[in-house]
């Protein structure tokens, strides 16, 4: 899985493969989530305040796993 870095107060890095979302938290905590399309994510990381879209748009939509 290839990362992001992205500029957000929260939000470390993102990264995609095969549907499956990884966002890195500045904290160093980790949360995957699953199927995620690949639209989705490049409005992720495109979007101007990708902390807001994550609340909005990822964040208890998709099944979030810890790793």
């Amino acid at each position: 899985m290839n990362y992001i870095n992205v500029q957000s107060s929260n939000i470390k890095s993102i990264g995609w493969k095969d549907r499956k979302l990884q966002v890195t938290f500045k904290n160093g905590v980790t949360y995957e989530y699953e199927n995620v399309s690949e639209t989705v994510y490049h409005m992720f990381v495109n979007d101007d305040e990708p902390g807001k879209f994550y609340r909005r748009s990822i964040q208890r939509k998709y099944k979030e796993t810890k790793i």
